[in-house]
């Protein structure tokens, strides 16, 4: 059994479906789950299933750990950790950790951003950003920028809730702007991203981002 999850969401999936590739190579028959309906019932019946041709099943499953609780999560969760050695794969897009303390360090992969991509998004900084590219795609940068900037956008207008250690970077960070630049930025990101899928822009999103980035430190 093994659990992937974590906040480099590309990189995790990548491996899931790798994982599931190598299982179809390797004569195993993949069943898929998912994860929000997911009853014990039906997932101890595919572990233990064996296909029409004889082939042993490789189970997928996903977005287990982000569903609603209930009585069924918790009965399902119990089974997967005393079934450590059953052939199941669990993914998830975000990182789960708080949900897996119970489960043995050899059954997770936590798949981590590169620490200069937290710089970046906790500084704005060209350096940082310049770091980060070097070590994740432009395209989840872009991503991640985005979302962040929602973040901001929400303190500055006194909106949300975060966690005390993400409120106090996320108002450290907006104090350097008002309201209506945080507004203006996101309109900029918004044309970016439009112009990149139109294939419109006249350079490549590594250089849009850097562009931003200059612009919004002037």
């Amino acid at each position: 059994m093994l659990i992937i999850h974590g906040d480099n969401t590309p990189a995790s999936r990548q491996h899931f479906l790798a994982l599931k590739q190598q299982a179809a190579a390797g004569n195993f028959h993949v069943v898929d789950l998912p994860g929000q309906t997911l009853t014990l019932p039906e997932l101890a019946s595919c572990v233990s299933a064996v296909s029409l041709f004889g082939s042993a099943n490789s189970v997928f499953v996903e977005d287990f750990f982000s569903r609603r609780p209930s009585a069924e999560k918790d009965k399902i969760r119990d089974y997967l950790s005393v079934n450590t050695q059953a052939g199941i794969v669990v993914w998830e897009a975000k990182d789960v950790s708080s949900q897996l303390k119970t489960y043995p360090v050899a059954s997770v992969r936590k798949f981590e951003l590169p620490k200069y991509v937290f710089q970046f998004l906790d500084s704005f900084s060209l350096p940082a950003l310049r770091s980060a590219l070097r070590t994740t795609a432009p395209e989840l940068v872009f991503s991640l920028l985005s979302g962040h900037l929602h973040k901001l956008i929400m303190v500055k207008d006194g909106i949300g809730s975060f966690p005390s250690w993400q409120q106090s970077k996320l108002r450290s960070l907006a104090s350097r702007f008002t309201l209506g630049r945080l507004l203006k930025m996101n309109e900029e990101l918004l044309t970016i991203d439009l112009k990149q899928k139109t294939s419109a822009a006249p350079y490549s999103l590594s250089a849009a981002l850097e562009l931003f980035t200059l612009k919004i430190n002037n």
